[in-house]
C-alpha cells in the first residue's frame, strides 16, 4: 500500500515534495531499467527511419528527460525544427518512437489510415503506452468514439452527426442556446459597468450549462456541486497530457503486478466515482423532466434511443458513454473559441469595430417588450441571420480556430507497419477562388512507420507556418477568409484542420460552432467590452489555452 500511494502523495501535498520525488524518482530508474531489458527493440531505434531526421536524446532515454521536463508539446516543436521540409522527423523515449508528421499531404495520409493500421490507443496489452487516450480510458472508462473501432464506431458517428452537426437539429437547439446566452451575459453584469476577472470562465460556465440543459434538461449544471463538473473537467485534461500517470500506472501494472490490465490506481478510481457522482445526478435531472407531460426527448435519451436504449429508464451502452466523454471534452471549444477572439479582438479596435457594425445589422433594436412592466426595445437573434448573414463573424471565428485551434495536435499509434508514402506535388492558383500557397514535399523515397511507433501532428504547426500562410502568418487577420468584390481570396490560405481530418474528424464541431458565435454575438450586443492587459500569453498543454486570466471591463451597451 506503500508503493501504491506514492503518486497521490506526490502530487496531494501532504508530504514534502522533495521526499515524494526521491521515492518516485527511485521507482522510475527500476523501471527504466527494467523497461530497457525486456525491449527487444531498443538497441534497434538509432535507424528505424533510415533517412529521416532524429531528435537526439540521451543514451538509453533518448527525449524521454525532455518529455517530462517540458512536456510533449516541446519535443512535437523540435521535431518539427529538425525536420524541416521533409515534413517527418522522429525521436526515441527509451524503447518507444515518437513521429512527427508536419506536411499537410502526410498528416493527411496518416488520418486517413483505416483502424486496423493505426488507432488512438495502440496495442495496450504490454502495460505501456503513452497515449493520452489509454490514460483517458483507465479515467472515464470506454470513451465511445474515442476508442472503438470498425464498423461500430461508423454507426455511431452517423449518430453523432445527425445529432450536432446536421442543420435540422441544430436549428431545433437554436433558442436553447440563444436564451442561454443571454441569460449568462445578463448576468455577468448586476450593474452598467463592471469587472469580470476572466472571461473564459464565464464562457466556459455558459457552455456547461448549455450542455447540461440541452442532454439533461440541467441548465444549472455549471453551478452544481461549486461548478465540480468543471473542475473535473480540468483535471481529467491535465492528467490525460500528463505523461507522468502513464509511466505510474506501468509500474504499478507491469512492473508491481499490482493492477491488472486497464484497471485505473487509486487516483483513477476516485476521479471515476466523483464522475459517477455527477453523472447519477444529472440523470437524475433528466428522469424528473421525462416525467412531465408532453415533454420534448432531450438530446442523451435520442442518443440512447438510436443506440438500442428504450425511451425511459436506463440509457444505452452508447449513450452512457458519451455521457461520460462530454464530462470532460464537450465545453472546452466553445469557452476558449469565445475567449480568444475577445483578446484579439481586444488587441484589433478595428477589426472589433467591424464586427460590431455587423452584429447591429443583424440584430436591430426595433423590438418592444415588456421587462418588469415596462416597455422596452429588445433584440433577438434569428438563425438564419446568424447562419447565413454574418460573414465576418464566420471569419473571426475560423481565424481565432487557425491561430488557437483548441485541440492543437493530435496522435496515431501504429498497429501495423506502413508505409507513407513519399511525395512531391505543386498546387498553384485555384482559379476563381482563392490563392494557396505552393505545397511541396521535398521528400521522394517513401517511409515505412512501424508497429507501435506513435506518429504526432500539430494543427497548430500546420495553420501558423510562413510557409503555407505567408509572412503575416501569425498575425490575426480575418480578412483572409473574406472574398473580394471577384470572389477571389487575395491571401494565402493554407491547411486548416481546426476539427481534425478524415474518418475521426471531430463530429460535434457545427454545435460548438453555433454556441460561440451565439454566445459571443449576445455579449458584444449587451457589453461593450475591454480586455484589460495585453500579455495574456499561451499555453500548449492538452488544450492550447490563455497563460494567464483574461480580465474584462463590462459596460452596458
Amino acid at each position: 500500500m506503500i508503493i501504491t500511494s506514492i503518486y497521490e502523495l506526490l502530487t496531494s501535498g501532504t508530504v514534502p515534495v522533495v521526499t515524494a520525488k526521491l521515492f518516485l524518482g527511485l521507482i522510475v530508474l527500476l523501471f527504466l531499467i527494467t523497461l530497457v531489458r525486456v525491449s527487444s527493440r531498443s538497441t534497434r531505434h538509432g535507424g528505424v527511419l533510415p533517412g529521416v531526421p532524429e531528435l537526439r536524446g540521451v543514451p538509453i532515454l533518448g527525449a524521454l528527460p525532455m518529455y517530462l521536463r517540458k512536456g510533449i508539446p516541446h519535443v512535437i516543436g523540435r521535431m518539427i525544427e529538425i525536420g524541416g521540409d521533409g515534413g517527418i522527423a522522429y525521436a526515441n523515449v527509451v524503447s518507444s518512437v515518437l513521429v512527427s508528421v508536419h506536411e499537410p499531404a502526410l498528416v493527411k495520409e496518416v488520418l486517413g489510415f483505416p483502424d486496423e493500421i493505426a488507432s488512438r490507443e495502440g496495442d495496450t496489452s504490454t502495460g505501456m503506452s503513452w497515449s493520452p487516450f489509454w490514460t483517458l480510458r483507465r479515467m472515464i472508462g470506454n470513451l465511445s468514439l474515442f476508442n472503438y473501432v470498425g464498423p461500430e464506431t461508423r454507426h455511431q458517428r452517423s449518430v453523432f452527426i445527425r445529432e450536432f452537426n446536421s442543420t435540422k437539429s441544430n436549428r431545433e437547439k437554436f433558442p436553447t442556446i440563444a436564451r442561454l446566452a443571454k441569460q449568462h451575459c445578463a448576468g455577468l453584469l448586476p450593474q452598467k459597468s463592471g469587472m469580470v476577472a476572466d472571461i473564459r470562465l464565464a464562457a466556459d460556465n455558459f457552455a456547461i450549462s448549455l450542455w447540461g440543459d440541452v442532454l439533461y434538461a440541467n441548465p444549472s449544471n455549471h453551478l452544481d456541486d461549486n461548478g465540480k463538473v468543471r473542475t473535473l473537467s480540468n483535471t481529467i485534461m491535465h492528467l490525460a497530457g500528463d505523461p507522468w500517470p502513464a509511466i505510474w500506472y506501468y509500474l504499478q501494472q507491469a512492473i508491481l503486478g499490482l493492477l491488472s490490465p486497464g484497471e485505473p490506481t487509486k487516483s483513477e478510481s476516485l476521479l471515476r466515482k466523483d464522475i459517477e457522482s455527477v453523472i447519477g445526478r444529472n440523470m437524475s435531472r433528466l428522469m424528473q423532466w421525462e416525467s412531465g407531460p408532453n415533454r420534448e426527448m432531450k438530446t442523451l435519451r435520442s442518443l440512447s434511443v438510436q443506440t438500442g436504449g428504450s425511451p425511459t429508464g436506463p440509457l444505452s451502452k452508447f449513450a452512457t458513454e458519451f455521457a461520460n466523454l462530454n464530462l470532460f471534452g464537450g465545453h472546452h471549444s466553445i469557452g476558449l473559441n469565445v475567449v480568444w477572439a475577445i483578446i484579439e479582438l481586444g488587441r484589433h479596435p478595428d477589426k472589433m469595430r467591424r464586427l460590431l457594425d455587423e452584429i447591429d445589422a443583424v440584430t436591430p433594436q426595433d423590438l418592444d417588450k415588456e421587462e418588469d412592466g415596462e416597455q422596452v426595445k429588445g433584440w433577438t437573434l434569428d438563425w438564419t441571420r446568424v447562419t447565413n448573414d454574418m460573414p465576418y463573424l464566420d471569419a473571426v471565428l475560423t481565424e481565432v480556430n487557425r491561430l488557437y485551434p483548441t485541440v492543437h495536435a493530435t496522435l496515431r499509434v501504429m498497429n501495423k507497419d506502413a508505409i507513407l508514402k513519399g511525395t512531391s506535388h505543386h498546387t498553384g492558383k485555384n482559379p476563381g477562388k482563392r490563392e494557396e500557397l505552393p505545397t511541396t514535399i521535398s521528400r521522394t523515397e517513401p517511409v515505412i512507420l512501424r508497429k507501435g511507433m506513435i506518429v504526432y501532428m500539430s494543427y497548430w504547426h500546420l495553420h501558423t507556418a510562413k510557409k503555407y500562410w505567408g509572412e503575416d502568418n501569425k498575425e490575426f487577420i480575418p480578412e483572409r477568409f473574406l472574398p473580394d468584390e471577384q470572389g477571389d481570396k487575395k491571401r494565402p490560405v493554407g491547411p486548416l484542420m481546426s476539427f481534425g481530418y478524415g474518418p475521426r474528424s471531430c463530429v460535434g464541431y457545427k454545435f460548438a460552432s453555433i454556441a460561440a458565435k451565439v454566445y459571443l454575438v449576445t455579449l458584444l450586443k449587451m457589453y461593450k467590452v475591454e480586455v484589460q492587459g495585453t500579455e495574456h500569453g499561451m499555453k500548449l498543454g492538452t488544450l492550447l489555452e490563455p497563460g494567464n486570466p483574461v480580465a474584462v471591463a463590462l459596460t452596458t451597451r
